[in-house]
């Protein structure tokens, strides 16, 4: 009980510490106020779509890579022992 009456206390002393919020200039809220209309951007203005180049031949790839070591160059020595 003691605690569900500090916690509503203290809740009631946060919200007495709390500034009181002003609106600056009229309600939007109210019907007969004008607001200005703010003009649309589209978040999507800058978007630029992924440009892929041309592939790179299959065979020349696949000979680079075999010159390079295959998959195992990307291997440390302890990983190439374990197996």
């Amino acid at each position: 009980m003691k605690i569900i009456v500090l916690g509503g206390l203290s809740a009631l002393a946060l919200t007495a510490c709390m500034p009181t919020i002003s609106m600056v200039g009229d309600d939007p809220a109210e019907a007969n106020n004008t607001v200005v209309a703010r003009p649309y951007a589209s978040p999507f203005a800058s978007f630029q779509p992924f440009k892929t180049g041309a592939p790179n031949p299959w065979r020349a790839t696949n000979e680079k890579v075999g010159r390079l070591g295959g998959a195992r160059a990307h291997m440390s020595a302890d990983d190439a022992q374990s197996e």
